[in-house]
């Protein structure tokens, strides 16, 4: 409702109808009072003279029933105090005002007025006391509610009245040990404040592309201590406790530890999974919030390279087939929820962008058609109407999640179509697939999977037994892959697809060059491979070759073959060394032809210097005040030089 207000209706004109309908809400009808305060609450934002409106109205109504003081209209007095704690609830109407108009009530407590303080107190009293900044004016005017029931004389019905007002407030457990200078407050170290500050204040802080400092300071944390390692494994695992746009830096932070502690960055993925998938089995409104952190988070991890993309598969799978039995909604997924296509597509929005080629376009493909009968599902189910329509702003989502994603996918028009488009994917797949060696392949794994148990060890030493006979014997290896029977092209695309999924994790690290040691040869080394103690015959074409190995704090231990001149080693060995000396040739003749350049430039300006005029006498220059000065600046006096750069090193 809402919503359709501020697209269709947003003028100065209906805004002024609607706040005289909202005021002259009728006075038997209470239960809509909340209601109505939710309407003005999210038309806040947008439309905030709508909630001044209103507040001033109220505040103006109060006055009037508080001054005439009528006796015959206690409905409308009672529907004017709920109205305002219900509006104070909500943000709208301030709390000083609304503690101002309980202050008036109890001035004058009597007749009506105690009815009025009472239903104040039942509907936002305790949100009056529980709040940090109207606790202590809220705890005096219950402690003068107390002394002027005391004071006066009251029947029966009254005294039932004031002590259930005061008692919803302030229950007697909650008084007694939760007052407003003796609250619970939990200890913390000082070690856990600092990690508490770095992620829940300085994190929200810094934007998202430089995040390079904090992740710096994260990882000097001593991550070896227990403590310490599950309080920052919790801020870790909880994204619900940052801002929405600080998520990305949170995965930011998790990868730069990754590569440091990666007991760490498996405990975090765990925790967010089983996160994810006890949401989906408690299905409870109020951790709709929670629920798209952490679905974000996971997304914001696949973008780092810490979770494969088999991981964001499988949670979009289980995102909306978990709670539905062939085709039929349970009371995990009603069809009137419509958090999870908001969960699809921000996990999509996240990172399904990066799923445009190879297999994970193809697995994005078969979800997306998937995904579009899902949601043609929920649109089509008769819990929508008319009167209660699906909506738009659900469709507008989907749209624009698949137009980012693939522009020539279109949502069709019902859900025979989207059954039919997916019809239509499963057969061209199962075309693809041999079903006859899937299952032979399916039923020889179930075999396998039943003696596995029994025969681990003997199967284990009997597999390196095989390797190492296959290694020695190529014509063994040979005949055996000849006598398998022939692999046609099919498996041939399926062999090498999951070949490429296996691999994609490890991308990363076939990548990573491995670094090459050098260090300075001993001249004592030196001396035995140029004099060796048996000389080669002259005709030997070997290399004396010396291996030097180390192991801890030992010496240096050396062994010496000869190598022919026509292995692989030695030949690479001569061209490198053929290759370093050209360069250094090449270095030494660039060096001195500047040497050269330079030399000849300063006797150039040598030649000029000693042709250019004499200077004026020193008797003229004195008589004007002195020698003349020169242009030249001064000297550099904190240095012989211009300042060299800093480098910075990057932990």
């Amino acid at each position: 409702m809402a919503i359709d207000f501020c697209t269709n209706l947003n003028r100065r004109h209906y805004r002024k109808k609607l706040v005289q309908a909202l005021y002259n809400v009728p006075r038997t009808r209470a239960d809509l009072l909340p209601l109505y305060s939710r309407i003005v609450a999210v038309l806040n934002p947008v439309m905030p003279d709508v909630g001044g409106d209103l507040c001033e109205a109220l505040r103006r109504q109060f006055r009037w029933l508080v001054r005439r003081q009528d006796p015959l209209r206690l409905e409308s007095k009672i529907r004017n105090v709920r109205f305002m704690a219900e509006l104070t609830k909500f943000g709208i109407f301030s709390k000083a005002e609304c503690l101002l108009c309980l202050k008036i009530l109890l001035n004058n407590f009597k007749h009506h007025a105690v009815e009025m303080v009472c239903c104040l107190l039942e509907s936002g009293g305790r949100f009056l006391y529980w709040s940090p900044d109207s606790h202590s004016r809220m705890k005096i005017l219950l402690e003068e509610l107390l002394r002027r029931k005391s004071l006066r004389l009251f029947d029966a019905r009254m005294d039932s009245m004031i002590e259930n007002a005061y008692f919803s407030c302030s229950t007697p457990e909650t008084a007694a040990s939760r007052t407003g200078q003796n609250m619970t407050i939990k200890i913390r170290t000082p070690m856990q404040m600092f990690i508490r500050k770095i992620f829940l204040d300085d994190l929200n802080r810094t934007d998202p592309s430089d995040v390079t400092c904090l992740t710096s300071l994260i990882r000097r944390l001593p991550w070896d201590d227990p403590e310490v390692f599950e309080y920052g494994l919790k801020y870790l695992s909880s994204a619900w406790r940052i801002n929405y746009a600080s998520i990305s830096a949170l995965a930011n932070v998790l990868a730069g530890l990754a590569n440091y502690q990666d007991d760490l960055a498996v405990r975090v993925v765990d925790n967010v999974l089983d996160d994810i998938r006890v949401q989906l089995e408690l299905n409870n409104s109020k951790f709709n919030q929670r629920r798209l952190a952490m679905v974000r988070y996971l997304g914001e991890m696949y973008n780092y390279r810490i979770v494969d993309s088999s991981v964001i598969f499988n949670t979009l799978f289980s995102l909306i087939l978990f709670g539905w039995i062939a085709d039929v909604p349970t009371m995990l997924d009603p069809p009137s929820h419509l958090l999870r296509i908001r969960l699809v597509c921000a996990l999509l929005n996240t990172c399904g962008e990066y799923f445009s080629h190879g297999t994970a376009r193809r697995r994005l493909d078969s979800f997306l058609a998937l995904f579009r009968r899902y949601f043609w599902m929920k649109r089509e189910n008769v819990v929508w109407s008319d009167h209660c329509p699906f909506p738009m702003t659900i469709v507008h989502l989907v749209e624009d999640t698949m137009g980012k994603l693939r522009r020539d996918f279109s949502l069709l028009k019902n859900l025979e179509e989207a059954e039919a488009a997916l019809k239509k994917i499963n057969d061209k797949m199962l075309e693809k697939v041999n079903m006859d060696s899937f299952n032979a392949a399916l039923k020889k794994e179930e075999e396998s999977a039943d003696t596995g148990d029994n025969t681990s060890e003997s199967s284990s030493l009997s597999g390196s037994l095989l390797d190492l006979s296959l290694l020695d014997n190529e014509q063994a290896v040979t005949d055996d892959i000849r006598s398998k029977p022939e692999i046609n092209s099919d498996d041939l695309d399926f062999m090498a697809t999951l070949e490429k999924l296996t691999s994609e994790s490890y991308q990363t690290q076939a990548q990573a060059k491995v670094p090459q040691f050098k260090t300075a040869i001993p001249s004592i080394v030196k001396e035995q491979l140029q004099n060796p103690v048996h000389p080669r015959e002259s005709n030997d074409s070997t290399v004396r070759v010396g291996l030097m190995t180390k192991k801890g704090q030992k010496q240096h231990l050396i062994k010496f073959m000869d190598l022919p001149e026509d292995t692989e080693y030695v030949s690479h060995w001569k061209a490198t060394e053929e290759t370093e000396k050209r360069e250094r040739s090449e270095m030494m003749r660039l060096t001195l032809n500047m040497s050269h350049r330079q030399e000849r430039e300063e006797f150039e300006d040598l030649v000029s210097t000693s042709t250019r005029s004499l200077p004026a006498p020193r008797q003229e220059a004195m008589r004007f005040g002195g020698p003349p000065k020169s242009n030249k600046p001064p000297p550099n006096r904190n240095g012989d030089g211009p300042v060299k750069g800093t480098a910075v090193h990057r932990l």
